[in-house]
């Protein structure tokens, strides 16, 4: 069995370097892996309808594509700043698109991944939000707007992730992130993957470990998981 690679948290926008980086990194690394698992928020933010796709979506898409064509199997938990991915993807360049976690078996171990936005109970307003934004009458509406204001929309949408609720960003919520592995570990799982906080750190447990991923974006970095189950935090050579 082949390694299991887990990254989150590129968020890729625009005439990036760090779009080329990532790219160069799925291209060195991804075909040495037989699994591949993206953790969410990518990109800066995916509103993955046609009409609102851009060079830099495409050419990310494109990469995934062809991790997939050699033989690897690639896989998508949506985040924070992730729309509808899992409506327009289901057929490719992901063989699962998953909309809250994913559980996957590897080297033994049984991995709960998620992108981590709903370990913290205490954050209402977002998750309220969040609720809000993935309901079936948004999803309905927002098909249906022209192109210019659907656009129009996901601006205002960026604008709104770089300024809501600050304070629940500044610290690691230790104690939620306990329950949440609580109630992980509860239901069989014996290793947890979050991204979202953009910090590396290791949890050890009775039951398992909790991986927190650091951000691809500021660290170049990722978990890698052998085909014995040891993982371990990299970071991408130059």
């Amino acid at each position: 069995m082949s390694d299991l690679i887990v990254v989150a948290d590129s968020h890729l926008c625009g005439e990036d370097p760090a779009t080329e980086d990532f790219l160069r990194f799925l291209d060195r690394e991804g075909p040495s892996a037989e699994v591949v698992v993206l953790a969410g928020d990518i990109f800066d933010l995916w509103v993955a309808r046609e009409a609102l796709e851009l060079p830099f979506h495409r050419a990310v898409v494109d990469g995934l594509a062809r991790l997939r064509d050699r033989g690897v199997r690639v896989f998508y938990v949506q985040g924070n700043r992730d729309y509808f991915v899992a409506d327009r993807y289901r057929d490719g360049p992901f063989h699962q698109v998953a909309e809250e976690s994913l559980l996957l078996q590897h080297g033994g171990r049984t991995i709960h991944i998620a992108h981590g936005d709903q370990v913290n109970l205490k954050d209402r307003q977002y998750l309220l939000w969040r609720r809000l934004s993935r309901s079936a009458l948004v999803r309905h509406l927002f098909s249906a707007l022209p192109e210019g204001i659907a656009g129009r929309l996901s601006l205002d949408l960026e604008r709104r992730f770089r300024t809501t609720n600050q304070a629940f960003r500044l610290e690691f919520p230790q104690q939620q992130a306990e329950r949440y592995a609580r109630e992980v570990f509860s239901q069989g799982a014996d290793t947890i993957v979050l991204g979202h906080f953009h910090q590396q750190r290791l949890m050890e447990f009775p039951e398992g470990r909790l991986f927190v991923l650091p951000g691809w974006r500021e660290d170049r970095a990722y978990l890698r998981l052998d085909g014995s189950g040891q993982a371990r935090f990299m970071q991408v050579q130059e």
